[in-house]
């Protein structure tokens, strides 16, 4: 049985897909089950269906509200029986796993969905728009992606997709494109629209399964109704609206340690320059400038608290150029510490952690970037005064919803030459990326002496790159005349060679995007099957492939989910601690201690010898069944802890302790979920894989 084949926007732009009342099997009067069906094998989860067309009818079974129920295309629902009868298939379903609002759907209006993977557009700057091939299409992209002209090929298709789609035209029937993502003129699609791309088949024989993916999807976006179709038969509705956003904030998080003394008067002096920049471009209501400092704990070396002073302390919130007078005040009066800290690396993560929680952000609609500047790497995780136990991707994934990116500037000073290998890891996991380019920006500094005017050089370079991006542009509407048309947003920023122009131009440009998608309120496309690729395929026609990724990974889980998955790795921690404590005393270790617990989040643990892996102990690990990737704490076994050295143990139960915070602010993240269900538990949010255990 398959939904797929159909070439659903088309026929819903000629009209043929229209609402379709909902009828059972007629000789079906069972009463209905209290809970959805299980997927085969499993324990915990549910068999879910994706509604293909919107329907209404009244349910065959009573309703609380007795009113007919209107539901949108590409809904998730829940599969709560499925019936054989007179060659059909029905699936009695409903939106949340409470029961209530039941409906029957023809097998022709559902598609089965058996995994929580999903995917959501990756960043858009420094790429084209993703396009969406036809099901029957795959052979004709595989063509394209193995022959020369790979680029000027997908470019030619998109320009054929938008003149179709603007001149309100039916395409011929062997053009193979079902959709796009939007165009640059849309904008990206807003990080906070709850959308998803579901993944229903990996084609393993295309000749380029190490370089690139390509991917069978739906394109579900639950919010939209009556817009089936909209990315191909109408250009989205323009608002009149710049294509600059408005007040931008930068935000300096410096390291104020021993050393940096010179790198500290060299910021003060760039900050003058920037506010210089902006008062001659007739940009100080646009760009804003502020400070924070870092050092490390205080409470490493007590009899140092009062010499160290603080971890983090906010130097200056927000000013614009009007201001500069005090915000140069505040800055010349930072210092370096006067003694030394407890390790070369520094609470880095403490101070970009201030600058995103205690600063106020100009427009948080519009976010900018923190300009992270240090000559040395994080606390490394397992160290007991690290402040914050979130890992690089954590700190990336909080800053990237708040609209913020994160430049790392890595001042590579001799001193610090054994740091270096950590800090690059570290900084270049948490920096802005587009394009193929990074915002870690290492500069090496083998005569201290120079390091200042060589630092300056790079910061500058940055900033008025930065600075161009929120100029008017001829062909850009004038913000200040609300009268005038919308202006066109820039054509993407050509490459200079040089790496702190060229993630400034990027950057830049991807707040601008951001900005135009939120402005327009632009939509992912909505599609029932196609097939795309996973990263930008213009990379094949180089000698030097880029690795730009065009989607992103999550694992769609429910409220109630979320809480297990919370609960069960607040259990694992507790007991990884329990353990860590009683190691000198050679008491029972960690999976000694998981089998002798009789815990609702664990299967029967009668089963199982040392060779499992910890996946195997957990009911939470259904979630995780079947997922592109392996885990480093889902794979461990008992044999392995045991010979895990204390500092490793220490590290395991760090990242336990960042998991659990990731999963409390998930939960508190009201403007993510997913609300499409009755039912509280059943809301839904996308996880970034890189979160989940």
């Amino acid at each position: 049985m398959s939904a797929f084949g159909r070439f659903f926007l088309f026929l819903a732009a000629m009209g043929a897909l229209g609402a379709m009342a909902l009828s059972g099997p007629g000789s079906l009067q069972a009463a209905a089950p209290a809970k959805p069906m299980l997927m085969e094998g499993k324990e915990t989860l549910f068999q879910r269906v994706i509604i293909l067309t919107k329907a209404f009818g009244k349910p065959r079974l009573d309703s609380p509200r007795g009113d007919a129920i209107v539901v949108p295309p590409f809904a998730v629902w829940y599969v709560y029986q499925i019936v054989e009868e007179n060659g059909r298939t029905y699936f009695l379903c409903g939106p949340s796993t409470k029961g209530g609002d039941l409906l029957w759907f023809d097998q022709d209006m559902v598609a089965i969905w058996d995994h929580s993977v999903v995917l959501t557009f990756a960043e858009k700057a420094g790429r084209p728009p993703l396009l969406f091939f036809k099901e029957s299409a795959l052979d004709d992209y595989l063509d394209i992606a193995n022959n020369p002209g790979v680029k000027d090929k997908l470019a030619a298709l998109a320009e054929r997709f938008v003149r179709y789609r603007d001149n309100g035209e039916v395409p011929p029937s062997d053009y193979p494109i079902l959709a796009m993502e939007p165009t640059d003129a849309e904008g990206a699609v807003p990080k906070d629209r709850f959308y998803i791309m579901p993944i229903f088949e990996i084609d393993e024989g295309n000749g380029l399964e190490d370089t690139v993916k390509f991917l069978r999807v739906g394109s579900i976006d639950p919010g939209v109704e009556d817009q089936v179709g909209s990315s191909l038969l109408a250009a989205p509705a323009a608002e009149d609206e710049p294509a600059i956003p408005r007040k931008i904030g930068l935000a300096f998080v410096i390291d104020t340690t021993m050393s940096m003394g010179p790198y500290i008067e060299a910021t003060r002096s760039i900050a003058n320059s920037i506010f210089d920049l902006a008062q001659k471009n007739d940009n100080v209501d646009n760009l804003y400038l502020a400070v924070v400092a870092f050092r490390s704990s205080l409470e490493a070396h007590p009899e140092r608290a009062a010499e160290l002073e603080y971890t983090t302390k906010v130097i200056s919130d927000f000013v614009s150029a009007d201001d500069r007078v005090a915000f140069d005040l505040a800055l010349s009066r930072v210092k370096e510490a006067p003694v030394s800290t407890h390790s070369f690396s520094e609470d880095s993560f403490a101070g970009i952690n201030a600058a995103l929680t205690e600063l106020n952000w100009p427009d948080k609609s519009v976010g900018g970037a923190i300009v992270l500047i240090t000559d040395a790497g994080p606390l490394a995780k397992g160290d007991p005064y690290r402040s914050t136990e979130l890992p690089a991707h954590s700190v990336l994934e909080i800053a990237g919803k708040q609209g913020v990116a994160i430049i790392a500037i890595h001042l590579k000073t001799p001193a610090g030459a054994a740091n270096h290998a950590h800090a690059r890891t570290e900084y270049s996991a948490l920096a802005f990326a587009a394009g193929g380019k990074t915002g870690y920006l290492p500069l090496d500094i083998p005569n201290p002496d120079d390091g200042p005017a060589a630092f300056t050089r790079k910061i500058q370079t940055f900033a008025e790159s930065l600075d161009r991006a929120f100029r008017p542009k001829e062909g850009d509407a004038n913000p200040q005349d609300n009268d005038g048309n919308k202006g066109e947003i820039v054509e993407p920023p050509a490459e200079t060679g040089d790496d702190a122009a060229d993630i400034g131009n990027l950057l830049g440009y991807s707040i601008r995007l951001n900005y135009l998608g939120r402005e327009n309120k632009t939509t992912a496309p909505l599609v029932v099957n196609s097939w795309i690729a996973d990263k930008e395929l213009g990379f094949l026609d180089s000698d030097y492939p880029q690795d730009v990724r065009t989607v992103d990974v999550n694992v769609l889980l429910t409220r109630a989910q979320l809480s297990v998955l919370m609960e069960t790795v607040r259990f694992l921690l507790e007991q990884a601690q329990t353990d860590l404590l009683a190691e000198e005393s050679g008491t029972r270790n960690f999976f000694d201690s998981l089998l002798a617990t009789a815990s609702s989040f664990m299967r029967d643990p009668a089963t199982f010898t040392g060779e499992n892996e910890l996946s195997e102990y957990l009911l939470a690990a259904e979630f995780l069944d079947g997922l592109p990737y392996k885990s480093e704490i889902m794979t461990l076994t008992r044999d392995r802890w045991g010979k895990m050295p204390t500092t490793a143990k220490e590290i395991f139960i760090s990242d336990l302790h960042g998991k659990l915070r990731a999963y409390e602010r998930f939960d508190r993240d009201t403007n993510n979920w997913g609300k499409f269900a009755t039912d509280n538990l059943d809301h839904l949010y996308r996880v970034p894989l890189s979160e989940l255990p």
